[in-house]
């Protein structure tokens, strides 16, 4: 089994305005932390860029608990960070992805992973 490893990209600016866009490498994120600016960093002053598989929707939920519709949307974030060319799953490291795909082949998607004639 493969041990945990943290992604991070590690940057040193030199005072100006910069753009950091690594690439070959492609993995998610959910925080940043940036230290030494001296001032407080606002929302505005931070671009992130989403990168996947342009994948159409098939499917919607919604219902009155909000609670169920952020869990839906936070499910659908997942599987879009996921599906950058090639869907990733990795049991060997962090072990199946749920119940469902150890019963089934493919577990049901809420959008269409299937390629479309051009």
């Amino acid at each position: 089994m493969m041990k945990f490893a943290p992604q991070r990209d590690e940057v040193t600016l030199g005072g100006r305005d910069e753009w950091i866009e690594p690439w070959f490498t492609i993995h998610g994120f959910r925080y940043l932390h940036v230290d030494g600016l001296g001032y407080d960093l606002g929302h505005d002053d931070v671009r992130a860029v989403v990168l996947s598989t342009d994948l159409p929707v098939t499917g919607t939920f919604e219902c009155s608990d909000q609670r169920l519709n952020r869990l839906h949307r936070n499910v659908l974030w997942s599987l879009r960070s996921n599906f950058t060319d090639t869907p990733t799953d990795c049991p060997p490291v962090s072990g199946p992805a749920g119940p469902v795909t150890s019963r089934c082949s493919r577990p049901p998607l809420p959008c269409s992973s299937t390629p479309t004639p051009t």
